[in-house]
């Protein structure tokens, strides 16, 4: 599989970096390595074996497990055919080897920036004649492409040049390292590869809003009717009446109004104890004073007596002895 970045010269030239992909030898003593297949002098293949050393970092931040390869670089399309000598390429070989081992579609892009470190997050260090470089690139990549150079440039842009890009429909950005600009590439495609557990992680985070959301629903269905309460069956929530406990009422105070019970049946109203209550009642009542009930309680009682055994209702059985 090839992937390819423009590099970007100083004398306005450009070059395509074309980049391939070999599984390492079994007894290779690094996970990856790079060679120049072009004509380039040491910092050009310096900055390619820092460039795949850098993604192969990237790729294990995302949880990736990049088996040990050997990238080889192509550089094609170098009108004079001359000897790269410079580092500035550093860039544009990330950005082709990102787009191999991330399996990043990011559309065309250019690059330049020298790489300090074989370190994703070191700074990236200026380069020479930006202006010059960032023309050339104006008249190859196409509409949509995007252009990154490093950030401490960006002084040396001026105004014109920045309208020329917009006019052409080309983005361009000031990146401080490689990482800052492979997670720039991969956010405006969102095509990168993505690790097992972060698809896990997000996984756990919908169910959970799922089962907040579903709660909520369920506590603003049950204070909306307060008779009711929510059950889920077969899927959907039903509404079914609340068992609520019935509430005693207390007793009347007027107890006239009080039915009599002995047991658990009422004493019949023609029980003698209603019938001297009421005859003494109206002796109260007709003489305008209270009656002395001490006197008349023996009179009462013999009263009870004298009726017969079956006028008082019996309890029923409780069932204890």
């Amino acid at each position: 599989m090839s992937s390819s970045c423009l590099l970007l010269f100083a004398s306005g030239h450009t070059a395509e970096v074309n980049l391939n992909a070999y599984r390492a030898a079994p007894d290779a003593r690094r996970p990856v390595d790079a060679y120049m297949m072009s004509d380039c002098g040491s910092a050009c293949s310096d900055a390619a074996a820092r460039a795949v050393e850098i993604v192969h970092q990237l790729a294990l931040r995302r949880g990736m497990h990049p088996k040990p390869m050997v990238y080889g670089f192509d550089l094609q399309g170098n009108r004079k055919a001359s000897r790269v000598v410079g580092a500035s390429g550093g860039l544009a070989f990330v950005v082709a080897a990102a787009i191999q081992a991330l399996s990043l579609e990011c559309g065309p892009v250019a690059a330049t920036g020298i790489l300090s470190a074989a370190d994703p997050d070191a700074p990236l260090q200026p380069v020479a004649s930006i202006h010059a470089k960032l023309t050339a690139a104006l008249a190859l990549v196409p509409e949509n492409g995007t252009i990154l150079y490093p950030k401490v440039n960006d002084a040396e842009l001026d105004a014109p040049l920045r309208d020329r890009f917009a006019e052409h429909g080309i983005r361009i950005h000031g990146v401080s390292s490689a990482a800052e600009a492979v997670t720039l590439l991969a956010g405006e495609t969102g095509t990168t590869a993505t690790s097992s557990t972060s698809d896990l992680r997000k996984f756990v985070l919908v169910l959970l809003g799922a089962g907040i959301l579903a709660g909520g629903v369920i506590s603003l269905l049950y204070k909306g009717n307060p008779d009711e309460i929510p059950v889920v069956e077969q899927g959907r929530v039903q509404q079914v009446p609340a068992i609520r406990p019935v509430a005693v009422s207390a007793l009347p105070a007027d107890k006239n109004s009080i039915d009599p019970v002995v047991g658990n049946k009422p004493i019949s109203s023609q029980s003698p104890v209603l019938e001297q209550e009421k005859e003494v009642r109206e002796t109260e009542k007709a003489k305008g004073s209270p009656v002395d009930r001490a006197s008349l309680r023996g009179e009462i009682s013999s009263g009870i007596d004298d009726q017969p055994q079956s006028a008082v209702a019996e309890p029923e059985a409780s069932g204890f002895d």
